[in-house]
């Protein structure tokens, strides 16, 4: 049996709105680095952080030289959100950090949210599953899980694990829950969904509000149920609303 032990971090995000985006970025870039060094070497295997978090708009993962640094110090994978400028479009990308410091590849959103058509960001065009430690690791942005033609397409691909970065509006978090039980049960796929805590965005709407969760495939067969479930007993491990880190070992049946 492989397993993959997952670290996921659920952060305050830091927006003065008296400041330049490029403040904002690096006092959330600092704080990202203040949590890493919360994880000792060889702890865990991938390090997950939320939707656009830490590179919201100014930073370009790959030139900030501590986070490749702390992924070496680990021996970790670490995923980054960041907004990734490619020639004359803009992605929403999840940004994959290997144990050297180096770059493996990107995952660009593929079902853009609405405010991100609006500020010109583009949609991606396929798939990504990464090989971590041994593990088929598929990503799916935020609004991406609620599609489920793409979750099927990842378990088609040969992903043994989904993880779900995300910054959630506050009123779909009782929805996020919802896909996550029911298509880590439908598909037999562990979800592992990453947020950050509740703030307000430079467009004055909350973001955010936490419950970061890890979802395993349950033993029932929830298509033959007839009544309401209380869908929380099937949420394998979660944090409240508040900042923290979630570290959790997810064994994957071959």
């Amino acid at each position: 049996m492989k397993q993959l032990t997952i670290g996921l971090v659920q952060p305050k995000v830091f927006y003065h709105p008296k400041k330049s985006f490029e403040e904002n970025d690096e006092i959330n870039y600092r704080h990202a680095l203040k949590h890493l060094k919360g994880f000792k070497k060889n702890e865990v295997d991938l390090i997950v952080f939320p939707e656009f978090y830490p590179g919201n708009v100014t930073y370009q993962i790959g030139k900030l030289k501590e986070l490749h640094e702390e992924a070496k110090r680990l021996n970790s994978y670490i995923l980054c959100g960041e907004f990734e400028r490619f020639g004359k479009k803009m992605y929403n990308s999840e940004t994959l950090i290997s144990p050297r410091g180096k770059i493996v590849g990107r995952y660009h959103k593929i079902k853009l949210w609405f405010d991100e058509a609006k500020y010109g960001v583009a949609p991606g065009k396929s798939l990504k599953i990464f090989n971590i430690k041994g593990v088929k690791v598929g990503i799916l942005t935020c609004y991406d899980l609620a599609h489920i033609d793409l979750v099927k397409k990842m378990k088609e691909l040969g992903a043994e694990i989904i993880v779900n970065p995300s910054q959630i509006v506050p009123a779909y978090l009782t929805l996020w829950k919802y896909d996550a039980v029911s298509l880590a049960n439908n598909y037999r796929l562990p979800i592992a969904c990453i947020n950050c805590c509740l703030y307000m965005g430079a467009n004055g709407k909350p973001y955010g509000g936490g419950k970061s969760k890890i979802v395993l495939p349950s033993n029932v067969n929830l298509s033959k149920l007839i009544k309401p479930i209380n869908v929380n007993k099937f949420v394998t491990k979660k944090l409240g609303s508040k900042e923290g880190i979630l570290r959790y070992t997810i064994k994957v049946k071959q």
